[in-house]
């Protein structure tokens, strides 16, 4: 079981996934406080040693802005 606390007052209760192996550990959310009912989560972590693991980091929006060439609409 995996317990978070965020700063921005959420809390998410993890549980260990099955597809979970030697160098990988995964965890799917089970119950989350203060968030809408709809939301999910899952953690990855990497396992490099007894005392190192990494967390990959995905990209989940991108937001692209572009100038118009229109002047004082």
């Amino acid at each position: 079981m995996l317990r978070q606390f965020h700063v921005e007052r959420f809390v998410i209760q993890y549980v260990q996934e099955s597809e979970a192996s030697a160098d990988t550990l995964v965890f799917a959310s089970e119950a989350m406080e203060n968030t809408p009912a709809w939301w999910r989560a899952r953690e990855r972590y990497i396992v490099h040693g007894p005392d190192e693991f990494e967390e990959p980091f995905e990209v989940y929006s991108r937001t692209r802005l572009k100038r118009s060439s229109v002047r004082d609409r």
